[in-house]
């Protein structure tokens, strides 16, 4: 997409005059060449900031969420046995996910010889920066130059988003192609080259569906079919979906599923099982149909206040206004408010339907929300006046700012030890002062300047947690320094089992293929019983039992974790 020249088809029927006002313009008309020149010094700052936020210290600290390590270890186990097609974890077949988020990890760690913290965590802040792009490219092509980098910019500093990029998670890789299928196949039902743009969504799809399955796909076109219906555009819908496209995104994934299925029988099946376990049965993330009505503002953090701001005006000029206002305000302006309602809504409601609920299932959502904030903040009132949404929205969104700014004073050293005093300072001065300036700018009215101390304060708790308290909570939360102590002790061909635990973050430490893990203590007993030495690893609970009922002398070799939940490295031999 050009961002001079070439903008988008009006829509059939509309002639815009060179005498009507702006407002009255559809807003996707081509970019001047003095606008231009601002679209693309803008889109470079925003992206250098969201890179800034994303990118730097990916490998300092160890893997901290259990799916961190398992999804690293799946990787890993790809990468030493050579066995690309069918994911495994621990030597076990793994159907949680598709194989395209491992298949990344793995080509990154060809090059050290090992997965590690920068490569398992590297395709995802590099899936969360294309996606800032992404919104980026198509608001500033559809919507004009402020209301495109002002969408970049909300999502580039909202709170899961930065913190999502800096984690070995599927759910960037899954959002950016969730964002790139529905961009396409709106462009495509828009009358936009619809051969190309079709095509190039079902292969978008196919990956997908590669990533995190049937919902990668099931998402953009419930957006898309919804948006179209609304917005009068139904009747060449279903002739316009591009056949060849489709058969080339089902080509694709149909040779990875005849492949894994060859390479181990079952496999679909354990997936289809426990996609079942997800929609109906208790299951680990088990929450009430209501968990995102609160969930999904969090995820929103700064922006949830203003966001209702924005979802209020959108539905105020799509629903409200009287036919006549709705013609003024341009019929593209009104189109990119509804497919921002549809996206946003269908995401929410479509993941509210299974038993299975998490905050991270919102992030195909967030795309959708910024693009909402973008046209909300670039609306900005040409008298100064203030107006009820932004004032209420900005006052609330301050309040948040100012107790986060606070809230580093308040935390006993346990929960945050030896942070530095004067960083400390200077991020809590910052955010109060941010909370100042929001609020005069929402007393006057100017949106733009809202948005910007909302980011810019956004920009300082980032960067603080980051620099000042991810560090400190490393060891902490993640034990690495303790399991690679253990793996340490170990010697690279020494047999090791586990009982009674299958920790991903112990697996991935001890830096081993995979390693046998056994439910009864005689097992424990068979495994140890033989002339060279051999290692069990168990938990603090079971240490007692476990030596008292392996009727052989055990010895403790080595320990790890805190005292509660530690680990202890038996041996037969001393």
């Amino acid at each position: 997409m050009s961002l001079q020249g070439g903008g988008p088809t009006p829509e059939a029927g509309s002639t815009p005059s060179a005498s009507a006002p702006a407002s009255a313009q559809p807003s996707g008309t081509a970019l001047g060449r003095g606008d231009g020149r601002v679209a693309v010094v803008g889109a470079v700052l925003v992206l250098g900031l969201a890179a800034a936020l994303f990118l730097p210290g990916l490998g300092a600290r160890g893997l901290m969420f259990p799916d961190e390590t398992r999804y690293a270890q799946v990787a890993r186990e790809m990468l030493l046995s050579g066995r690309w097609v069918v994911p495994t974890f621990n030597g076990a077949a793994y159907p949680e996910k598709g194989p395209l988020y491992f298949w990344a990890v793995a080509a990154l760690s060809t090059v050290s010889g090992d997965v590690t913290e920068l490569t398992a965590r590297a395709p995802s802040a590099g899936a969360a920066l294309a996606l800032v792009a992404l919104v980026l490219v198509y608001g500033l092509y559809r919507m004009g130059t402020r209301a495109g980098l002002l969408a970049g910019l909300a999502l580039a500093t909202m709170l899961s988003v930065s913190i999502l990029a800096r984690a070995a998670m599927t759910d960037h890789l899954h959002a950016l192609l969730v964002t790139a299928v529905l961009f396409s196949f709106t462009e495509a039902v828009r009358g936009n080259r619809p051969h190309i743009f079709f095509s190039l969504g079902w292969l978008l799809a196919a990956f997908g569906v590669l990533t995190k399955g049937g919902v990668s796909l099931s998402l953009p076109l419930l957006v898309t079919v919804g948006w179209a219906l609304w917005d009068g555009r139904g009747r060449g819908l279903a002739s316009r979906w591009h056949v060849p496209g489709l058969l080339v995104g089902t080509l694709l994934v149909g040779a990875w599923v005849w492949s894994v299925e060859a390479a181990s029988p079952g496999y679909l099946r354990a997936v289809t099982e426990r996609q079942l376990v997800r929609l109906s049965s208790a299951d680990i993330h088990r929450q009430p149909w209501w968990f995102y009505g609160w969930a999904f503002p969090a995820c929103l953090l700064p922006w949830p206040f203003l966001f209702a701001g924005a979802v209020a005006e959108a539905l105020h000029g799509c629903v409200l206004l009287p036919s006549s206002r709705m013609r003024a305000r341009g019929a593209a302006d009104r189109s990119e408010l509804r497919l921002g309602l549809v996206w946003v809504t269908t995401v929410v409601v479509f993941h509210s339907i299974p038993t299975s609920k998490n905050y991270f299932y919102m992030t195909p959502a967030l795309p959708g929300c910024a693009l909402l904030l973008g046209r909300f903040f670039s609306r900005e009132r040409a008298s100064g006046g203030a107006d009820g949404w932004l004032l209420w929205g900005g006052t609330a969104t301050a309040a948040i700012l100012v107790a986060l700014g606070l809230a580093p004073w308040f935390l006993t050293d346990s929960l945050l030890p030896d942070r530095p005093a004067a960083a400390t300072l200077g991020y809590s001065a910052a955010l109060v002062g941010a909370a100042a300036w929001v609020v005069a700018a929402a007393r006057a009215g100017r949106r733009v300047r809202a948005s910007a101390g909302i980011a810019a304060s956004m920009v300082a708790l980032l960067l603080y947690l980051v620099v000042v308290c991810v560090p400190r909570l490393d060891e902490p939360r993640t034990g690495r320094r303790s399991f690679e102590a253990l793996g340490r002790t170990l010697g690279p061909d020494s047999p090791v089992c586990l009982y009674n635990l299958q920790k991903p973050t112990l697996l991935f430490y001890l830096r081993r293929p995979s390693v046998p893990v056994f439910k009864y203590r005689f097992e424990v007993a068979a495994f140890l019983d033989r002339p060279e030495r051999a290692f069990c690893v168990v938990q603090s609970d079971d240490l007692l039992r476990v030596r008292r009922e392996v009727a052989m002398p055990l010895f403790i070799v080595g320990q790890a974790g805190p005292l509660v939940y530690r680990f202890y490295l038996l041996s037969n031999r001393e």
